[in-house]
This record gives C-alpha cells, structure tokens and sequence, in this order.
C-alpha cells in the first residue's frame, strides 16, 4: 500500500523482512519502522548525513490487564520501554530528537471481541484457548456486563531520530 501510494510522488519505498536493510552504505533519506524489530546499526549504516529515522513500537506493557484478568503469565520478559528503546539508535550514532510514550485506552464491549483479540494476536497469551482460559473469560464477562466494558491500556511509544 505505501509503495502504490509514495511512488507516484517521487518516493522509493523499500521492505526489509529481516534485520537488514535493503539498500547501500548513506543513500537513505529516511527509514520507518513501526512495530518490527529494529537494527539501529543498519539505520545508522544506509542512513545518510542528515537522514532521518522515525519508528512507532509496542511496549512491554501492552494490554498486561488481560494478563492479569486471565490470570496468564506476564506477555513479554523483558522490559521494552521508549528509555530502553531510544537507547538503541543514540548507540549506534543517531541523535535522538524526539521520544514519546503513551498508554491510549483499549475498551472491550464484549468476551468475544476480546477472545478475537487473542487470537489474532498470539503473544499476548501464547497457550490462550477458550477452554483453557473459561473461568476466567467468565468472569471478564461478567465484569463487561456490569459495567459495560473492559479497559486495558496498550503501550505505545515513537523514537525520531537522526543521522549528524
């Protein structure tokens, strides 16, 4: 979509499935990223002076209520945070210009849209099956029927930076 959208403006978009970018040493204008992995080495590498990184990331903290609520282990083991995050490219040489986190609410009206949300998205609760997580999905019900819905906070955070 964004390469059938930019390249009537003069842009090339490029995608890069693993952690190497797909062009050469300072061509890059600018790299986005958003939600994937992200090898600030390599932004740092096809970067050039002046180039810009912009990624938007899922943090550690993302709908840990339904974790909670279901009684599930934790969704991530390790801490990903915009602090821990921005580290990265400041490492690597970019000059970090902006960083900002947030924790927008996520409202459930209904179990089954939040059984959906599971299944659609595997790592929040890796082992989830409707059976094996009944009594608890019951009692998320029951809660969504009393007051209408179940809030969770997703965790959010955007890293722009630059090469000097």
């Amino acid at each position: 979509m964004a390469r059938d959208r930019l390249t009537p403006l003069g842009v090339e978009v490029r995608f890069a499935p693993g952690p190497e970018l797909p062009a050469t040493d300072r061509s890059a204008d600018t790299v986005l990223n958003r939600h994937g992995r992200l090898n600030p080495a390599e932004v740092a590498r096809v970067l050039h002076p002046g180039g810009n990184l912009l990624t938007q990331q899922v943090g550690s903290d993302d709908c840990r209520e339904i974790n909670e609520a279901l009684g599930a282990p934790e969704p991530y083991d390790t801490t990903w945070t915009a602090e821990t995050a921005s580290a990265q490219p400041a490492a690597a040489g970019l000059t970090v210009l902006e960083v900002r986190e947030e924790w927008p609410a996520f409202t459930f009206h209904d179990v089954g849209a939040l059984v959906h949300q599971l299944r659609a998205v595997p790592w929040q609760i890796p082992d989830f099956t409707v059976a094996g997580y009944e009594e608890p999905l019951r009692r998320v019900d029951a809660r969504i029927r009393a007051t209408g819905e179940f809030r969770v906070r997703a965790h959010r955070f955007v890293i722009r930076a630059r090469v000097a």
